[in-house]
């Protein structure tokens, strides 16, 4: 796994053995970034069940702003702090450490500002798609004007009915895995 694009490009990031974390593919990568071009550069993202930290280093290595990675696990988030050392961007990425929850009720009364792209990547099979899903939409200073949120998750578990508030604007197979793209309507 490497950094595709950007300032760290081609910069190897380091992972744990096995499938957990399960890291986003390069390809899956590249097509979130590809979709999302106009929501990096000097933009804040949020990478929830941040895992290697790729998602939230590859945005910073775009031109975003800022970058939060949200993980509970600590080998996880040495493992990300190490990426952002390696990679030279440790200065505009923030390791949050904690569970998910924990992590979106400190942003909402601490940050201060919403962010322009929430990445969600839950461990697959455990039912934390909807359950994540629905905390974002009970938070909604956390996204911020015309911002979107993505959802990694596999074709086995989908998204269901969303919450009021938030919209899926389109979906993209790859594989097995699902990136689901949701918008707050505007006036919500």
């Amino acid at each position: 796994m490497r950094v595709i694009a950007g300032s760290a490009k081609g910069h190897k990031l380091k992972s744990l053995k096995g499938d957990n974390p399960r890291p986003t593919s390069d390809l899956v990568r590249g097509a979130l970034f590809n979709t999302l071009r106009e929501f990096v550069v000097d933009r804040s993202w949020l990478d929830l069940f941040a895992g290697t930290g790729a998602v939230g280093i590859e945005a910073l290595s775009r031109g975003a702003a800022r970058a939060v990675m949200v993980e509970e696990d600590p080998r996880c988030q040495r493992l990300i702090q190490d990426n952002l050392d390696h990679t030279g961007l440790t200065a505009d990425g923030v390791v949050f450490r904690g569970r998910v929850e924990h992590g979106l009720r400190w942003l909402e009364h601490h940050d201060g500002q919403g962010f322009d792209v929430i990445f969600v990547d839950p461990p697959y099979g455990r039912g934390l798609v909807l359950d994540t899903v629905r905390r974002l939409a009970a938070k909604p200073s956390l996204l911020a004007l015309g911002g979107v949120i993505v959802i990694q998750h596999s074709r086995d578990e989908p998204i269901g009915a969303l919450p009021p508030g938030l919209v899926k604007s389109h979906e993209a197979s790859y594989g097995h895995t699902l990136l689901s793209y949701l918008r707050r309507p505007a006036g919500s």
